[in-house]
């Protein structure tokens, strides 16, 4: 009953927050993942599979310029990654971080958060998360002048999308 209405409605939010992520919204996508992740928090949940929308909005953080906030948030949820040791959270976590290194202008960092997101998406599958970690790396591989493997990352990425049918990522 009132149970799987509270699920629903997190799944929602959850799923309109990532649509607007994908619409290159952040601040709309931080007014529906913000509150998620704050009642996430407040119930005391410390499994991070029930939580995966967290890195999404940490990436809207980091996108609005909330850097100190998008860092806080990530350091929990690093903490919980690890501590289960569930590898696709851990990818994901990488693939954040790699995202608030190259905002705070640290390229070299941010590829090799990156490098070690993708290295951990080869392990699990989950092809969404993998190409965004390579749509990623190949746009900060292109600002670090880093042209032919940026190519490679980005045509990775684009094929990702394309069979997945992420019409918005492409």
């Amino acid at each position: 009953g009132s149970l799987h209405a509270v699920q629903a409605e997190r799944v929602a939010a959850w799923a309109v927050g990532l649509l607007e992520l994908s619409l290159g919204r952040p601040s709309q996508a931080h007014e529906q993942l913000g509150p998620l992740v704050a009642s996430r928090r407040a119930a005391g949940i410390h499994e991070p599979g029930d939580m995966r929308f967290v890195t999404d909005d940490v990436e809207a953080l980091i996108a609005i310029g909330s850097l100190d906030e998008a860092e806080a948030l990530l350091d929990w949820f690093v903490g919980l990654a690890a501590e289960s040791g569930r590898i696709g959270c851990l990818a994901t976590c990488d693939r954040s971080r790699g995202l608030l290194l190259a905002a705070g202008g640290d390229s070299g960092a941010a590829i090799e958060a990156l490098e070690t997101s993708e290295k951990r998406y080869a392990t699990v599958s989950e092809p969404f998360g993998l190409g965004r970690t390579l749509l990623a790396l190949g746009l900060i591989r292109r600002r670090a002048l880093r042209r032919r493997d940026a190519r490679r990352a980005l045509e990775a990425a684009s094929a990702t999308f394309e069979a997945l049918g992420a019409r918005l990522w492409l």
